[in-house]
């Protein structure tokens, strides 16, 4: 992604976002997990881990859980250069 503002030119890298990872630091972690969990149940309302919400449309599904899990297993590792 590039921005251009006048003469100068800036480029801004983004990792792909990891599933379930509520505090954006490239992990999941076990309470992101839980958090997750309690959202998918109800029990924490509004969505107080919106990054779990994989597809975006505001409510977590089982197969968001399950993609979070696998994110926290190491597939959420950020690209090599």
């Amino acid at each position: 992604m590039a921005a251009q503002y006048d003469d100068a030119v800036s480029i801004f890298r983004r990792w792909p976002r990891c599933a379930g990872d509520c505090n954006e630091d490239r992990t999941v972690t076990v309470d992101e997990l839980v958090r997750a969990v309690h959202a998918l149940l109800e029990e924490q309302q509004p969505l107080t881990c919106w990054q779990a919400d994989y597809s975006g449309d505001g409510r977590l599904t089982v197969d968001e859980i399950v993609r979070s899990v696998r994110e926290a297993l190491g597939e959420c590792a950020a690209p090599s250069p």
